[in-house]
């Protein structure tokens, strides 16, 4: 974010990833069109196929930049921005802390959860049936946030990310 309050975050997607990395830009190519949960029967010539790719600007009622935001992730991109928002804009954390605490995300009846994820929303969510799998520490599958606003810039820890304010 520059002095004038301009933003810019972007929201990326590999779908498997091809393993092939553009030399010093840090940019792994894709592998595929689209991601295996989005590829429907009813994809036809001229149609879009649907996307996880959420880049998103959050405008404060001055009208004033409080957040703006992307992720990579695929199906985690959701999940990882609206943690993110919620850390910022319901729990009142500064952006740094919001993006690198601990998430969860639903895959059918299973709640996976990163290392230190409060036990006793977990509890909560296997008392009222669904399964829990519970992962070790922070990981890059749950999705990699960078975003700045008024809460300060940051990116995700899980993908070692960066967020400037210049």
């Amino acid at each position: 974010m520059d002095a004038e309050g301009n933003a810019c975050v972007i929201t990326t997607t590999l779908g498997l990833g091809s393993g092939v990395w553009l030399p010093g830009l840090g940019i792994n190519l894709n592998s595929m069109l689209g991601e295996g949960e989005l590829i429907t029967d009813d994809l036809a010539p001229g149609g879009r196929m649907p996307s996880n790719m959420c880049p998103l600007v959050v405008i404060d009622p001055d009208g004033r930049l409080a957040v703006a935001a992307g992720s990579a992730g695929a199906s985690r991109i959701r999940t990882a921005l609206i943690d993110t928002l919620l850390g910022v804009l319901a729990d009142d954390l500064d952006m740094a802390t919001a993006i690198g605490r601990s998430r969860f995300h639903v895959v059918g009846d299973t709640v996976h959860a990163e290392g230190g994820y409060p036990g006793d929303e977990l509890a909560a969510l296997a008392e009222a049936g669904w399964k829990i799998e519970q992962w070790s520490g922070l990981n890059h599958y749950f999705g990699g946030v960078t975003a700045v606003g008024q809460a300060g810039a940051a990116g995700d820890p899980r993908r070692a990310g960066v967020g400037l304010l210049l």
